[in-house]
């Protein structure tokens, strides 16, 4: 985007706009990734990711770090044969939920397209726990009872000198019983809570 115009007013031109190549951002819920008995159609999930043009994307209920591993081979593969791009991995360290239920999260990207940044100052706060060198859990801080189903993953990536931060979040689903109504909206109360603070660190990003 061009830088923008001074405010008619104080002559002063506010700061430009972050400039990024066209990226192509996805989400996928990939149901029980890597459950006994759940199997995938590995060659047909990464033939849709590439052919989508991904080049970087979150992905929820990967269930076992093999079935997160056994995707970036097919991925990779399947790239191959398209061009001479290749993709990599950001796997939580630890799988997130309740006692009941926990599962991972993932990022994958295309190298050629964007790269994992180590400028992840909320990973340095109080409000992140455990987490990798560019990516991290947001903190259940419990102000209600839980404030997240499974707490969000918060990668974040760099274009050139521009940074992105990306989100990774499987909420909570429920029934239309009012508990889990209100539970849901909790919630989203919370991750937008979150996504501010996020716009507070890195107003330009």
């Amino acid at each position: 985007k061009p830088n923008p115009k001074p405010n008619r007013n104080t002559g002063i031109r506010p700061d430009p706009q972050p400039v990024f190549t066209d990226l192509t951002i996805g989400a996928f819920n990939i149901r029980r990734m890597g459950e006994g008995g759940k199997g995938k159609d590995w060659d047909r999930l990464a033939e849709l990711i590439v052919s989508g043009d991904f080049d970087v994307f979150g992905a929820q209920e990967v269930m076992t770090k093999p079935a997160a591993y056994e995707l970036l081979t097919n991925l990779n593969e399947e790239q191959s044969e398209v061009d001479s791009g290749s993709w990599q991995m950001i796997l939580s360290p630890v799988a997130s939920g309740e006692w009941r239920y926990k599962e991972f999260f993932a990022f994958y990207y295309r190298v050629d397209a964007i790269e994992p940044s180590q400028n992840a100052e909320f990973c340095q706060t109080q409000y992140a726990w455990v987490g990798v060198a560019s990516a991290c859990f947001a903190k259940d801080l419990r102000s209600d009872g839980p404030d997240f189903e499974r707490e969000p993953f918060v990668g974040y990536f760099q274009q050139g000198d521009e940074q992105i931060i990306l989100v990774n979040v499987h909420v909570f689903y429920g029934s239309r019983d009012t508990e889990d109504i209100n539970r849901r909206k909790h919630e989203m109360t919370k991750i937008n809570e979150l996504l501010a603070r996020l716009r507070t660190l890195h107003p330009r990003a």
